[in-house]
């Protein structure tokens, strides 16, 4: 009776610890995807600054 009981309080430790790591990485993913958006917005204004660049400086040419 001792080892069953030890064996699903073992099973619901491990379910507990992948059920924390599944959250922490679900953390993780969000704060990766709201980074690649601003980074995105950045490279889309530099493109444009580039852009706006290299064409005033082909006109005085």
């Amino acid at each position: 009776m001792i080892s069953v009981a030890s064996f699903f309080v073992g099973l619901v430790s491990i379910w507990i610890h992948l059920e924390i790591r599944i959250a922490e990485i679900n953390v993780d993913l969000t704060s990766l995807k709201q980074d690649m958006i601003v980074h995105k917005a950045d490279n889309r204004k530099d493109f444009e600054l580039n852009r706006t660049d290299i064409g005033s400086d082909t006109k005085r040419s």
